[in-house]
């Protein structure tokens, strides 16, 4: 199950107690991170406060040991892969184990080292997309995204 970041405790706990597996969403980082390197640009403080509020709301996750992996967000786009890319950092230093995913619009090379799983989506009901030309849009962006990623999509 998918939840927003801003879930009520109460309803990942009834979730997980039902035996689904959680996909949290991270809180995204408040100023984004210029390559692998701490931008100068951004102030320390900053830097660990975002850091500490991604590492909280992880901690809260991982205390039910249901988490399949961590949500960066739906829609993304090329222009936020630095603020990912940073969120992604600080998910990795706390839980090493789990993958991070982000569901995107465009960037997929771009994301695809930063993250371990890549999705996209679109809404082809009640338009006159045709499923079988959905699935080849969904095939062809399937194409955009490394080869050593998981691809999804979701209805």
């Amino acid at each position: 199950v998918w939840f927003p970041n801003e879930v009520t405790p109460d309803t990942v706990d009834e979730a997980v107690r039902h035996g689904f597996w959680v996909v949290p969403q991270v809180p995204l980082p408040s100023a984004p991170w210029d390559g692998f390197e701490k931008s100068s640009r951004i102030d320390p403080q900053t830097l660990e406060r975002d850091a500490n509020r991604v590492a909280g709301f992880l901690r809260k996750y991982l205390a039910t040991d249901a988490v399949l992996m961590w949500d960066l967000g739906t829609g993304r786009t090329a222009e936020e892969v630095t603020r990912i890319a940073r969120a992604a950092a600080a998910v990795r230093e706390v839980d090493p184990k789990r993958a991070r995913a982000v569901d995107v619009w465009d960037g997929f090379q771009s994301y695809g080292s930063y993250v371990d799983a890549i999705g996209t989506h679109r809404w082809p009901l009640f338009t006159s997309l045709e499923m079988n030309a959905y699935k080849d849009w969904l095939a062809q962006r399937k194409a955009l995204t490394p080869p050593s990623k998981l691809s999804f999509t979701w209805v």
